[in-house]
């Protein structure tokens, strides 16, 4: 017992440090060294902590969107690994957190948590016992109203609020666990605000949501023409809106395909899915992608990105974009709105599934990026304009192992070099710049997939002595980095064939 005491105050204070990025893989490591009691209890005692110290006023409806996804971002993380997940899904380990989350948001907390929450979240919740079809009534919950907005009286469902939210995937998630898909929202007095969940994504202009409804549930010709009727009242509003700030093509084009959906009229879902996926390339901001590689990456970087991954969770949507010319699409709008070195700036924070769907599309894994033939690449004015880098290079400085993997097993050249003129010591191969930046698992899966010789691996030491010399002196300012030693220590084991101690 006693050797794990300073390892589990190590993970009960860094496991807040996990996140959905795979680089962050060495944190969970420390939590499954654990024997199964104590990592149970330190993962519960962590979960609800972070259910805790969540903001609630991080959704209220002033909030923009991505800052609701940011408040509750910390709470993905602990499904990202099978072990944690299994640990979460224990009965009675689900009644915690649904009781924990009850006290601090009240028994409406679930609506309060669709807008912005991880189908994997909401997925927990119901089986935690939470009922779908519950109908959240202001009155009751004091939660629900604690900005003083709205209709006291107004009753809310689970499905109406997906609806509302736009959230297809838990639209999806929800008919697949038995929700009512005619139950209506109700405002006394409104009649035009008591709908459901059809109406809601009608008059929104939701597509997708409108789609997985019509797909999980048998609407009859009259729950669609009533859904028509709630579309030509959003259409109403949009025009009125246009008169002052000017047509908005995306919403038109989003009504005329619910329209499609709601007649009968042939509408293939790759064809609206496509359209979506070049939708949110263009809407998403790249300027956080552009950092100096000795800037610390931040969460908002990740946020960018998410959007577009969340299209590969679905298998049937992951097919219809792997097809070659929908992928030759999404690369097209990626350069276009980033640059040919597009890649390079996906690589620190994108899904495997997208960088595996760009490789399918026809990106090379060896093209040498240069960035005085990329207007993108250097457009913040960073950088040397002579670089050479490649996606490996990248992927290895970004801690990607997953990356590297994927990269080295669709014919990445695991010695190309990565170049800056005039600095021979920022001229690496994947595998040095990996020991020198203190990544074991990069340097792990490199040398799993790739035939280094001797004199490679001694390349990647001297690297690695430079890392080390660079830490010391950190240190002199900052103290010691013990886990950046460890990471050290490991490299060097597996670069000179040492047993891993």
């Amino acid at each position: 017992m006693k050797k794990y005491l300073g390892l589990i105050l190590l993970v009960t204070v860094n496991i807040c440090a996990m996140d959905s990025n795979p680089s962050y893989n060495a944190e969970f490591s420390e939590l499954l060294q654990l024997p199964q009691v104590l990592k149970e209890e330190i993962l519960m005692t962590r979960v609800l902590s972070d259910i805790q110290t969540l903001n609630p006023y991080g959704f209220s409806p002033f909030s923009a969107k991505q800052d609701r996804k940011e408040v509750i971002i910390p709470l993905y993380r602990y499904f990202i690994n099978k072990e944690f997940k299994a640990i979460l899904e224990k009965p009675e380990n689900v009644r915690k957190i649904v009781e924990t989350f009850k006290a601090k948001f009240g028994d409406d907390f679930i609506l309060t948590l669709i807008p912005a929450a991880s189908v994997g979240l909401i997925a927990l919740l119901l089986k935690g016992g939470i009922d779908p079809n519950a109908a959240y009534r202001s009155q009751d919950s004091a939660a629900s109203n604690k900005f003083g907005l709205g209709n006291p009286d107004k009753v809310e469902y689970a499905l109406t609020e997906a609806a509302r939210a736009n959230r297809a995937d838990i639209v999806k998630l929800l008919l697949e666990n038995g929700v009512n898909a005619k139950v209506r929202a109700t405002v006394p007095g409104k009649p035009r605000l008591t709908q459901t969940a059809l109406e809601i994504a009608a008059n929104e202009g939701y597509p997708l949501v409108v789609e997985a409804l019509l797909a999980h549930s048998n609407y009859t010709q009259q729950d669609k023409q009533d859904a028509l009727r709630a579309l030509e009242l959003g259409k109403t509003s949009m025009e009125i809106q246009a008169r002052s700030f000017g047509r908005d093509p995306k919403k038109e084009q989003a009504f005329n395909t619910i329209i499609e959906l709601l007649t009968d009229k042939p509408i293939a879902k790759e064809t609206l899915l496509v359209k979506k996926v070049l939708s949110d390339i263009q809407d998403f901001n790249h300027y956080p992608l552009y950092v100096q590689q000795n800037i610390q990456r931040s969460q908002g970087q990740e946020n960018e990105i998410i959007p577009l991954s969340k299209y590969f969770m679905d298998k049937d949507f992951k097919f219809i974009l792997e097809k070659p010319e929908n992928a030759s699409k999404i690369i097209d709008a990626f350069k276009a709105k980033i640059g040919d070195d597009f890649i390079l700036r996906l690589i620190p924070s994108a899904s495997v599934g997208l960088i595996s769907l760009l490789l399918k599309g026809g990106i090379d894994p060896n093209t040498a990026y240069r960035s005085k033939d990329l207007g993108a690449s250097d457009k913040l004015g960073l950088g040397n304009p002579d670089k050479v880098e490649y996606a490996l290079t990248e992927a290895a400085r970004a801690n990607r192992a997953d990356l590297v993997k994927l990269l080295l097993e669709n014919g990445a050249n695991a010695t190309i070099r990565a170049t800056v003129p005039g600095k021979p010591r920022l001229t690496q191969t994947a595998l040095e710049i990996a020991a020198n930046e203190g990544h074991p698992l990069v340097v792990e899966a490199l040398l799993a997939h790739s035939n280094y010789t001797q004199q490679d691996k001694q390349d990647a030491l001297r690297a690695l002595e430079l890392g080390k010399t660079s830490m010391e002196m950190t240190a002199r300012s900052f103290g010691r980095d013990l886990k950046k030693e460890q990471a050290f220590n490991t490299i060097i084991g597996l670069l000179t064939d040492k047993p891993k101690g």
